[in-house]
């Protein structure tokens, strides 16, 4: 967990734009078609919990943008593949792709 001056835990701001959450949207219906809908559900609410709360230890760190200071992430929480962009000082965390992936 991520903490602030004085022991104050760090809450994290996810960023989400309106195309990304439409994004989701739609991988949420594709889950729902393949029977696991609840578990796509389960698994978005994890994931923002962690992006809020211990970002940088979810995932793996996979390439730092230097110019904007931000170290992208790739997770796997099935059923999602998730990249998502944690700011080196600011309590920032930029989503970059929610994608479900499908069972075998």
């Amino acid at each position: 967990m991520s903490v602030e001056g004085n022991g104050r835990p760090v809450v994290f701001q996810v960023a989400v734009s309106g195309a990304m959450a439409e994004s989701i949207k739609h991988e949420q219906r594709r889950a729902t078609l393949d029977g696991i809908g609840d578990s796509f559900l389960a698994a978005v609410e994890y994931v923002v919990a962690r992006m809020r709360h211990d970002p940088r230890n979810l995932g793996e760190p996979i390439f730092l943008l230097r110019a904007i200071k931000v170290v992208v992430h790739l997770a796997f929480i099935p059923p999602l593949a998730v990249e998502f962009g944690i700011h080196e000082h600011r309590a920032l965390v930029l989503l970059r792709s929610m994608r479900y992936i499908p069972p075998p």
